[in-house]
């Protein structure tokens, strides 16, 4: 299987996202490829709405770890279930970044998301600065182990987005990534004797799309700014059967 997500972050308004919804909804996907799309929190009943009996998918941007509780502002792994969704990524670097996510708290947030039975797709990715110090294994390794941290699974799913490349117009070259790509299977095959599917991400583009898409051991793409345009991802949903 593999998986074109497309994050539309905090990119859209609400007439927006429905139009970007039915593009997922028209889209003529392979038997082996799963469109996922993941609106903000504030559209995704609506976005659900349109989806909803197509071969395109829900997921959700992120999730709290706690169930219920007096957490204002957040929003639960079981209220997103309830509104159909059925995939959640976890530990964006925006999210790392930005809202100070731990390893930690991305590890409750996988053990939250399988429990509630909705298939997390776990981030990880090296920082500029990580990178040039030749530390990029050893980063996203660390990134791996702390998320399945006491977690026993049949399915993992997870996205390798070099930070440095997210929304910065750069990319590794196919071959880098490709090993990346590699070194996280074999960590989930050791640790978890689980099927596991690793995603490219960062920068990806219509030109640059089919490179990662075709090469071996990298099972698809998550997609953040390109896809929030409704002409660009028609070409990029277009591309997958080339």
């Amino acid at each position: 299987m593999k998986y074109f997500i497309a994050n539309w972050k905090m990119y859209l308004g609400l007439a927006e996202a429905r139009a970007l919804a039915e593009v997922a909804r028209a889209a003529h996907s392979e038997e082996n490829t799963q469109v996922v799309v993941c609106p903000s929190f504030a559209h995704i009943d609506a976005v659900g709405g349109v989806v909803r009996g197509s071969a395109a998918a829900l997921g959700a941007q992120d999730a709290y770890f706690e169930p219920s509780g007096a957490y204002t502002s957040a929003v639960g792994i079981e209220q997103l279930k309830e509104l159909g969704v059925s995939y959640v990524l976890v530990g964006h670097s925006e999210r790392r970044h930005y809202f100070g996510e731990t390893d930690d708290v991305v590890n409750k947030k996988v053990k939250a998301a399988y429990a509630a039975g909705i298939q997390p797709i776990i981030c990880v990715g090296e920082t500029e600065q990580e990178r040039s110090a030749g530390q990029t294994k050893s980063r996203v390794s660390a990134q791996v182990h702390a998320a399945l941290q006491g977690v026993s699974v049949k399915k993992v799913i997870i996205a390798y987005e070099p930070v440095w490349a997210i929304g910065a117009g750069k990319t590794p070259s196919v071959e880098d990534a490709q090993s990346v790509h590699r070194m996280i299977k074999q960590i989930v095959k050791e640790t978890q004797g689980a099927e596991c599917s690793v995603l490219y991400g960062g920068s990806v583009t219509q030109d640059n799309l089919q490179a990662f898409w075709n090469t071996p051991d990298i099972d698809g793409v998550l997609v953040g700014g390109a896809s929030a345009h409704k002409k660009t991802l028609i070409s990029l949903l277009a591309l997958l059967s080339h």
